[in-house]
């Protein structure tokens, strides 16, 4: 649970530190897929990650969206969009080494039952990627009670500057406005 905290945490401020600018948006792109409802799916490395539906959820207020998803228990997996300037169906960009109003993070957390109250937990960002456009995320379904699409990206470790590729991205979220 703490992890989760955590990780909303991180994605708030996020929200907070970028939330005076507008996002692009491009219509068209972001390829196919399909999430069980309640889910983000997605790969890295090839391995298949799907999300819990309890962990699994996205927030509109006005103009901005975030979205959010877990996969539970001591190995958990995470990802997580902030998209700035949201004003419906179309792709969002996300830009490498420039400061971006949209961005995406992937989140690895180990916790040890033998102490559950400090997870290792290690955090790839967009905004951390040394390129240009580092991928995109694109709503092809919005209603009043969900949003679906997909999305790739690529992401950089602060840390170890090592590189994560998302691809096969899919979500179908419940929406909380």
């Amino acid at each position: 649970m703490k992890s989760i905290l955590k990780f909303s945490l991180i994605a708030l401020l996020g929200l907070a530190s970028s939330s005076f600018l507008s996002s692009c948006k491009k219509n068209g792109g972001g390829g196919t897929g399909s999430a069980n409802e309640g889910t983000i799916t997605f790969k890295v490395n090839d391995n298949k990650i799907t999300t819990l539906e309890i962990t699994t959820m996205a927030f509109r207020q006005s103009n901005q969206l975030i979205m959010q998803g877990n996969t539970g228990g001591t190995e958990a997996k995470a990802i997580a969009f902030i998209i700035m300037g949201f004003d419906g169906e179309g792709t969002y960009p996300f830009h490498g080494n420039v400061i971006t109003p949209n961005t995406a993070q992937y989140t690895e957390t180990k916790i040890k039952l033998s102490d559950p109250t400090n997870p290792e937990t290690i955090s790839w960002l967009t905004q951390a990627t040394k390129t240009g456009e580092t991928g995109e995320i694109t709503f092809t379904e919005i209603t009043s009670t969900h949003v679906k699409g997909t999305f790739h990206f690529n992401a950089q470790n602060l840390d170890d500057n090592s590189i994560k590729k998302i691809t096969s991205g899919a979500f179908n979220v419940k929406l909380n406005q």
